[in-house]
């Protein structure tokens, strides 16, 4: 053993003030807030009847508090239009600014033939025709630092909704009737109406105004049909939006998070700032609706309050007003919070599309919110439809259950759906899928298209088929289905090019491992330019990676494929306006990973091809995409005819890469075998390997240490009776002698973690039966909490549940893509343990890289886990 070397693991400029910024996937229009709501003789009266929301008294009131940079209008100047789906609002006084945020996307409007403002030439508008949205207000924040102030709030609001041009393209739905609903801060509403006309230029004022202390939340507006009452789709223009702002001596700061869950008897924190002096007697709590003042509990200064809500029953949602009024101003603030336990949290640890021997069993966790625990009765199983909570095996630790789907037969692909509950009925689920070694095992097959109840003659829909799902892009020049009539071809899907590019997928059953193929038969009627591209992808948002990537046309009368630099034409075959049949296999692990063949008509014509991304993702391939390119300009559009696609998941062919040069029985269940390389690698290698059948009764696993003093491999290996095969194990410190990974020996801990790197250890827990000895991985709560009395632990892993595991750098030169001398320990679905060294640094063995290890592993077996022991010099 040795000491480890090195760490390895892994300008905006203002025009005339007025601004429109992109951020947060919001666009934002700002501009300075002007003093009145504007009145070119075409705001016909106000909606509401309450005294003070009409339009004189509100520009009254919107005077005084544009004065005191409390409040004002957006007036939607002519200077800058709102770009299209704007959705925020900001608006300007010389110390403030306040926001308003729209549910829907906005756009400009200028006076014409459709509306006309109430000042000015410009308003605004929704992007479609939803026929309802709303605008939420606030926050207020003070203009030099952009802090918000929590004293501040909007308790008036006023807009003009504009009357528009009655026109068939609209639906010719105006008249209508506009309703506008008010939320305050405490929960109440106030729902005003109006109607507007189908004349441009009749507009109408809504006025709203919280009562003393309240704020305004939000407003719905709703398109409804005149006498009816209905719903309609309608754009609902607006011009002038004003909001004035009260200014409290209160300030609230959140302690306990709005929303929050609160674990049995913990109470619900909220700090109250304020120049004036409050006392209990100034505060009022409505709690789910009725009065809980008493429920209330006061700390701190009368200037600076700490309240607590206490006594709150355990399994209920919460909504809680305080009200504050005191030295003749009032505060109303409304919280959110809950008591129901939340739901456990699933993970899988068995990566989602994973192929896994028989033996093997899909793992995953349940974990419970912190403080809380959670049962095997809380988490229930669906195996392909049908309920199988019999198939679970658990085990659990400190609020988290570590459960295994057990009883998997071979060649069968399975779809887990997991649910885990509280103890107050809040639930999560997960669906993963996954497949056991067998025969190819199919996850997509469209039958042809054939089925007219599944695929309908005309554009396709979305579509779900078995456990396949079509998702086309919808408009104009959508995939279609047509029936072609055609020897061999009755119903294909037809991809016709426009003047834009149009991409639809398929979606499948991941598969994280093994190989894929991607059958299909398709003709292209034109070869001059580009038409398809065809594309293997894993399923995520990010619609840039890829795995096999071809390109129909892009060379004249040539397939091509690009490796994310260049593009290559395959010169084996010669692109017509024929049917062929296509082929793509994926190999997702094994020697040849992330490469791809591709056959046409039987016949190969790439081989080994990288993945177009093959080193920027490692997620499972989910999802076929089948893209239309821009018909180029002066270029006839190009149409392309698809068919009979069928995807298949294979297991990796295991073949070993030469047979030993030498095999010796060292004793009964343990065979030693050598084998010499040339070539491999592009270069010659030295392997050795030790196979424990750890099913037999008369083998076993001892672990000698020199206990801080530096010994050699044969040293340590002459202290154990009968021992017949040793190799060296974990990294240690030289000035110590010691390991600095976790090792414990018959229940005896020899030394704690130093190095986190120590992902996977061979434990034995000394009862001496065929299972005794095994690898595991380090559970989250460390090594400490394992009871095995025996645990060797290092790092990192290469093979986790049978999957090629990338736990280190690979760019790290000097570690694990340098060659070095190499001690790997593997263990096989068939209870096989396999010591490994490879020897290095000389011209008959050069040593290996941690891929070229993991790839050499792979050839041993079918390996469930493996990992990386100390190499280089101490390899013996």
């Amino acid at each position: 053993m040795k000491a480890l070397g090195s760490k390895w693991m892994p300008m905006v400029a203002l025009a005339a003030c007025l601004l429109t910024t992109e951020a947060d996937g919001q666009t934002t229009f700002t501009q300075p807030l002007v003093g009145q709501f504007g009145d070119a003789g075409n705001i016909t009266g106000s909606a509401s009847s309450i005294p003070g929301n009409d339009l004189g008294s509100y520009n009254d009131s919107m005077s005084a508090a544009s004065g005191a940079s409390g409040g004002g209008v957006f007036d939607f100047p002519s200077a800058l239009p709102i770009t299209a789906n704007t959705t925020v609002l900001r608006g300007t006084t010389a110390s403030k600014d306040f926001q308003v945020t729209f549910t829907r996307g906005l756009q400009a409007f200028n006076n014409g033939a459709t509306y006309t403002a109430s000042s000015g030439t410009r308003g605004t508008t929704t992007n479609s025709t939803p026929g309802n949205y709303g605008m939420s207000f606030g926050p207020v924040r003070n203009v030099a630092d952009g802090e918000i102030l929590e004293s501040n709030f909007i308790s008036g609001v006023g807009f003009v909704a504009m009357s528009r041009t009655n026109a068939a393209a609209d639906g010719n739905v105006f008249p209508l009737q506009l309703r506008a609903t008010a939320t305050f801060s405490d929960g109440s509403t106030e729902v005003v109406t109006g109607e507007l006309s189908g004349t441009r230029g009749n507009n109408v004022f809504f006025g709203f105004t919280a009562l003393s202390g309240l704020a305004v939340r939000d407003i719905q507006l709703e398109a409804l049909q005149l006498g009816t009452g209905l719903p309609v789709s309608a754009r609902i223009g607006l011009d002038d939006i004003g909001l004035i702002v009260s200014e409290s001596p209160f300030k609230f700061s959140v302690i306990t998070p709005e929303n929050s869950y609160l674990i049995p008897g913990a109470d619900f924190l909220f700090g109250v700032e304020s120049t004036v002096d409050i006392d209990a007697g100034d505060v009022t709590l409505v709690l789910n609706g009725a009065d809980a003042t008493n429920r209330l509990s006061f700390s701190g200064t009368p200037q600076a309050r700490e309240i607590a809500i206490t006594g709150l029953a355990p399994g209920s949602d919460h909504e809680a007003t305080v009200t504050i009024n005191t030295g003749g101003s009032a505060l109303v603030r409304t919280f959110h919070f809950t008591t129901k336990e939340p739901a456990p949290e699933i993970s899988a640890v068995t990566r989602n599309g994973s192929y896994l021997h028989p033996k093997a069993h899909f793992q995953f966790t349940a974990r419970a919110y912190p403080g809380l625990t959670i049962d095997p009765e809380d988490v229930t199983l669906s195996l392909n439809g049908t309920p199988a909570n019999d198939r679970l095996s658990s085990g659990s630790i400190s609020g988290e259950l570590a459960i295994s789907i057990t009883g998997l037969v071979p060649h069968q692909s399975y779809h887990a759906t997991i649910t885990a509950s509280s103890a107050h009925g809040n639930s999560s689920t997960q669906t993963y899928h996954f497949h056991t070694l067998g025969t190819p095992v199919t996850l997509s097959d469209t039958g042809g298209f054939s089925d007219s109840g599944i695929y309908p003659a005309g554009d396709l829909q979305p579509t779900t088929h078995g456990y396949s799902r079509w998702q086309p892009q919808v408009g104009a020049t959508q995939l279609q289905i047509l029936d072609i009539g055609e020897p061999g071809y009755g119903r294909v899907l037809r991809r016709s090019q426009s003047g834009s590019q149009r991409t639809d997928y398929l979606h499948f059953p991941p598969l994280a491992d093994g190989v894929l193929k991607v059958a299909f038969d398709a003709r292209v009627f034109e070869t001059g330019h580009r038409t398809l591209d065809i594309a293997l992808m894993p399923d995520s948002t990010n619609n840039t990676l890829m795995a096999g990537f071809i390109q129909f046309g892009l060379t004249p009368g040539k397939i091509s494929y690009f490796d994310n630099v260049n593009y290559y034409a395959f010169e084996d075959f010669d692109l017509d306006t024929e049917w062929h049949h296509y082929e793509i296999t994926h190999y997702h692990s094994g020697p040849y990973a992330r490469t791809y063949d591709l056959h046409i008509d039987g016949n190969l014509v790439g081989w080994k091809i990288p993945w177009r991304n093959g080193n920027s993702f490692d997620a499972p391939l989910a999802r076929l995409r089948i893209q239309a390119i821009a018909t180029p300009p002066g270029a006839s559009s190009g149409t392309a005819d698809l068919d009979n696609f069928v995807i298949t998941a294979h297991p990796l062919e295991v073949d070993a890469i030469a047979a030993p040069v030498a095999t010796t029985q060292l004793g009964q269940g343990v065979v030693y075998k050598e084998y010499t390389h040339a070539g491999l690698f592009s270069s010659n290698q030295h392997v050795f390997v030790t196979e424990i059948n750890l099913s037999d009764p008369s083998t076993g696993l001892a672990f000698p240490h020199g206990a801080g003093t530096l010994r050699t491999v044969p040293e340590l290996a002459a202290t154990v009776p009968g021992a017949v095969a040793a190799v060296n194990a974990q990294f240690f410190d030289f000035s110590t002698g010691r390991s600095i990974q976790h090792f414990k020996v018959n229940g005896t801990l020899v030394n704690p973690t130093i190095d986190a790197q120590d992902q996977q250890a061979i434990t034995d827990d000394g009862l001496g039966s065929p299972n005794s000895v095994r690898m595991e991985q380090k559970p989250e709560a460390g090594w400490e909490s394992l009871a095995t009395p025996s645990i060797m632990a290092t790092g990192p892993w290469l093979f986790r549940d049978g999957i090629r595991w990338t736990a280190y750098d690979p760019a790290d030169t000097t570690f694990a893509g340098a060659r070095h001398p190499r001690t790997a320990v593997a263990w096989t679905y068939d209870n096989r343990m396999l010591l490994i060294t490879v020897d290095g640094r000389t011209g008959s063995a050069a040593g290996m890289t941690l891929p070229e290890l993991q790839t050499y592993i792979d050839t041993l077996g079918w390996i469930k886990y493996a990992t990386n022991y100390d190499g280089g010099g101490s390899t013996t």
